[in-house]
């Protein structure tokens, strides 16, 4: 018998939450944000060992692929093996009397138009209905179920929500769809990002835990992450987008070449040699000839797909296990539902514009195991002016093409935000990641030019909901500056982020200038709409930060004055010429530096008096 589950104290803390949000009694659909690695099945299988124990009702799991049907009932049975669970999937069908404590069912099976096998269910007799890979929940085939299920919620008119009719996927809802209350809906995703989750808001109202993956990380659940960026000479501009990602048959045409291919093998030569590599490739073609490229050069490697047959799968896998082989090359396969925790290094051959599948391709990785110090990602970075591509620094909310030359990312990351808050208008992807804190030290950055005619008197973005000067910070959010107390050299910063359920955020971020650290971030609140997290926010720094409020005030009279000195040296910087400067009043220089700094293009270094490029990851090929 295997050893009896032990939740660690987040997995806790999650079913605990939930708890209490369904005690609330506000919703019955709720969102987990929980990292690949981190533990979500063993999680939701000891939230639905619960909820059968004590409301006496039966679980429904639902997932779209035969791997993740079969991993959640062996997680189930490990934690839980006295229940009794089936699998509703292609030929597995539980018996019509449906007396299984789980059901672990096929999307593609139950939710297909006009399906008869979903009606042998009952859905006053579940306690607890689980999507598992959330993101999928907007498509047709799921709405059906929880329409079925009486778990789809009323969705918003026109004049409600102009969005809708574009994310909308199924057909109009019928009225009273959301008839089943007493009946939990939890959906499960490994991504906080609305573009990846689209359309996830017409489903779930709230967001009861999170947990990413730089915090369990930080907390010695997940294996420490080190990243190389390998420039590659392939131009992906006129790939296609299909479905949130490239189209497949054209990606697979550019990246699978002779020499991409061999420089694939060079970097695992080069920066990870002999370590157990997963490599995830472009397609079927791809992996077998990255199969072919490295047992050319001596290195023991195998591929699987999606049409390799079970046996061949199970026997190349255990092999991969057993590490007779050094290499799996993978397409559509080890994305999702299989664990192989001694993996040291991730190749990815395959270049992604979806957080979501870049997630969970990293996600193979990020497991603990003995003896494994930590774990090495490589992405193949190619040329593309379309679409912006997925790396690890995207996953630290930074600018895709940093090269962390190998470095640990949660110790870079400290450093390039400590370096953004002393030259906030800097340009990351221009910086040797090795010599931040010297660049920290000099702080001596020359600005390239801007155009800010035009610009300077527009009104801030929230205008009409504040007088204070929020900025546009990126897509999704907004940022307010309170400046530097001159007495502690505290800077305290105010963001609004959308959630990726339509729900607003509002977080205090504070930086010490003496120490040139950042001291964390505090959440303020959550709220329906813009306009009430703006006004609660501005509310909240009103009671809080009341000293400050004449240096963020829109109609401050100190705007009309003349911009100062160090304002002036800072727009010659971005090369605004003296004429224009001349017309401006200090309102306008702070609200130009402000958006400046705020806004995702940032400047580059003079080459005159600035540091030298960054080194990239060399290879000699």
């Amino acid at each position: 018998m295997s050893e009896p589950i032990v939740l660690r104290p987040y997995q806790v803390e999650a079913i605990k939450k939930t708890a209490l949000a369904v005690k609330k009694n506000e919703t019955n659909k709720f969102i987990w944000v929980v990292a690949t690695g981190a533990g979500k099945t063993v999680m939701f299988s000891e939230l639905a060992s619960r909820i059968i124990k004590r409301r006496q009702k039966k679980i429904l799991i639902l997932a779209h692929r035969e791997e993740l049907l079969r991993q959640a009932k062996n997680k189930i049975l490990d934690a839980n093996p006295d229940l009794d669970v089936g699998i509703e999937q292609a030929e597995s069908s539980v018996d019509a009397e449906n007396n299984h404590d789980v059901i672990i069912a096929s999307v593609p099976t139950l939710g297909r138009e006009g399906s008869l096998r979903i009606q042998k269910f009952d859905p006053k007799e579940f306690g607890l209905v689980i999507i598992d890979e959330a993101h999928h929940s907007s498509a047709k085939s799921y709405m059906n179920i929880l329409r079925y299920f009486g778990l789809l919620k009323p969705q918003p008119t026109e004049d409600e929500d102009q969005g809708y009719r574009a994310q909308q996927v199924g057909p109009e809802p019928e009225e009273n769809t959301d008839w089943n209350r007493s009946c939990i809906l939890l959906g499960v995703t490994a991504t906080p990002s609305r573009t990846d989750n689209k359309g996830i808001n017409l489903i779930f109202d709230e967001i009861v835990f999170e947990y990413h993956l730089i915090t369990g990380i930080k907390e010695n659940f997940l294996a420490p992450i080190h990243a190389y960026r390998i420039k590659t000479a392939i131009d992906l501009s006129d790939v296609k987008k299909t479905a949130g990602d490239f189209n497949l048959s054209q990606l697979e045409e550019k990246t699978n070449v002779r020499d991409r291919n061999e420089l694939v093998v060079k970097a695992y030569q080069e920066l990870t040699p002999g370590k157990q590599a997963l490599v995830f490739a472009g397609g079927v073609d791809h992996a077998l000839e990255l199969e072919k490229t490295f047992n050319a050069a001596g290195i023991t490697a195998s591929s699987i797909f999606g049409t390799t047959d079970g046996d061949t799968r199970t026997e190349r896998l255990k092999a991969f296990l057993d590490k007779k082989i050094k290499i799996m090359v993978n397409f559509g396969v080890l994305t999702e539902g299989v664990d192989i925790p001694s993996i040291d290094v991730v190749l990815m051959a395959r270049p992604t514009i979806s957080g979501i599948l870049y997630n969970q391709m990293l996600g193979r990785g990020c497991r603990l195991y003995p003896g494994k110090e930590y774990l090495t990602i490589i992405d193949f970075v190619d040329n593309t002016k379309r679409q912006k591509l997925i790396t690890v620094a995207s996953l630290l909310g930074k600018p895709n093409a940093i090269d962390f030359q190998g470095m640990d990312i949660l110790s870079a990351q400290q450093d390039l935000d400590d370096l953004q808050e002393v030259a906030p208008g800097l340009d990351l992807e221009e910086v040797d990641v090795t010599k931040i804190k010297e660049l920290i030290e000099k702080a001596k950055l020359n600005i390239e030019e801007v155009d800010l005619i035009g610009a300077v008197r527009k009104e801030p973005p929230l205008a009409a909901y504040s007088t204070y000067e929020w900025q546009k910070y990126n897509e999704d959010s907004y940022k307010l500056s309170l400046g530097t107390e001159k007495d502690t050299g505290i800077k305290y910063s105010f963001f609004i982020e959308e959630s990726l359920i339509g729900k607003f955020l509002v977080k205090r971020h504070t930086y010490d200038s003496n120490e040139k650290k950042g001291m964390g971030t505090v959440d303020i609140g959550t709220y329906k709409n813009l306009a009430t997290a703006v006004t609660e926010a501005d509310k909240y720094i009103q009671a809080n930060h009341s000293s400050v409020l004449g240096l963020i005030s829109s109609d401050a009279k100190w705007r009309k004055d003349k911009p100062t000195d160090p304002q002036r040296e800072w727009l010659r910087k971005f090369n605004v010429a003296d004429a224009v400067i001349a017309k401006m009043t200090k309102g306008d220089a702070t609200r130009a530096l402000s958006r400046f700094f705020a806004s995702k293009k940032r400047p580059n270094f003079n080459a005159s008096n600035s540091s030298p490029k960054p080194k990239q990851t060399k290879l000699n090929i």
